[in-house]
């Protein structure tokens, strides 16, 4: 899927380019902020029990997301633009506590997070639908910086009653991956427009024991400035 998006996106720049050379546009620059819902292999909030032990897992999938998006759209023609863009998204993190006991011998708290950086390099279009509003579309791929800590203490109900444990793990991670958007748009001026959408990443979080399917979707707000 990976080599899939870079191929289109690397097509669909080549083929814009001889049309781009000889037709006007504007660069821009896109703020964006929502929240981010995570989903995939990242697990979910239940109880459950086995060989003894009971435990209580609490899985938090949603977080703040933002992002800025850098680009240049060429006019293809009176109503449709297209251009590369390039950028940066802060995903939140996914967040999980597990509460497990061994009754009459231990007690134990899990807490862990990951979270999620990515650069992202695509390609940016933008269908003008008339009075002032547009439909966009942005597609790439995206390289993803995932950063995981879990701190896990433990009571001793058996051996030393009371006693108490403490550790830390950290770990980080990098995976390419791909990302798509799409939103609604008004513009206020030539220069300065507000969009609403909906926008999708996907990359792996990557360890010794294994990886996690990270799939995270985006309900953000933009601002967007053209020069």
């Amino acid at each position: 899927m990976h080599k899939v998006m870079r191929t289109a996106v690397v097509t669909a720049l080549l083929a814009i380019a001889p049309i781009a050379a000889q037709a006007d546009g504007q660069a821009f620059i896109t703020a964006s902020a929502g929240k981010s819902h995570y989903s995939g292999d990242t697990g979910e909030s239940g109880t459950y029990s086995y060989y003894g032990i009971d435990a209580t897992e609490h899985v938090d999938k949603k977080d703040t997301a933002f992002g800025v998006t850098g680009g240049y759209r060429w006019m293809i023609d009176d109503v449709f633009s297209i251009g590369p863009e390039a950028g940066f998204v802060d995903l939140g993190k996914l967040s999980d506590r597990v509460d497990a006991t061994s009754p009459g011998r231990w007690t134990e708290t899990d807490r862990s997070e990951i979270k999620n950086k990515a650069a992202l390099l695509g390609i940016n279009a933008k269908w003008m639908l008339g009075h002032s509003w547009s439909l966009g579309l942005r597609a790439g791929f995206l390289h993803m910086w995932s950063r995981l800590r879990s701190d896990v203490d433990g009571v001793d109900l058996y051996y030393s009653p009371g006693s108490r444990d403490h550790y830390s793990y950290k770990n980080s991670s990098h995976d390419n991956g791909f990302y798509g958007a799409l939103n609604v748009g008004y513009d206020f001026t030539r220069n300065f427009g507000v969009t609403l959408g909906y926008e999708h990443y996907h990359g792996d979080y990557k360890s010794d024991a294994g990886s996690i399917s990270q799939k995270i979707g985006v309900w953000a707000a933009g601002a967007e400035f053209r020069f």
